[in-house]
């Protein structure tokens, strides 16, 4: 799967939008989020919205440094930062 470039003037919406992902508001926070289906079937919620890092070292002359470099193409599941996951739960 090929990762969606990252662009200066667009925002994450619109390219998601121009590759037929669905983006709505949660209704719960309102937050940006992306219905997809897993590659198991199975429907998932993903936050547009929210950092993803990829974890690594940098290595120089003087020795070996951990780096998080911010990745792109990657989302984390919305039930993760909503405000009200409780809500979709079944969970009081």
């Amino acid at each position: 799967m090929k990762p969606l470039a990252r662009a200066t003037k667009k925002t994450m919406k619109d390219r998601l939008g121009e590759a037929g992902f669905k983006v709505r508001p949660c209704d719960a926070c309102a937050k940006l989020i992306l219905d997809v289906v897993t590659d198991a079937g199975k429907r998932q919620v993903l936050d547009i919205s929210a950092p993803v890092y990829a974890l690594g070292q940098s290595v120089t002359k003087e020795g070996v440094t951990p780096l998080a470099v911010r990745a792109t193409g990657v989302f984390v599941s919305h039930f993760a930062t909503c405000t009200d996951p409780n809500r979709f739960s079944g969970k009081p």
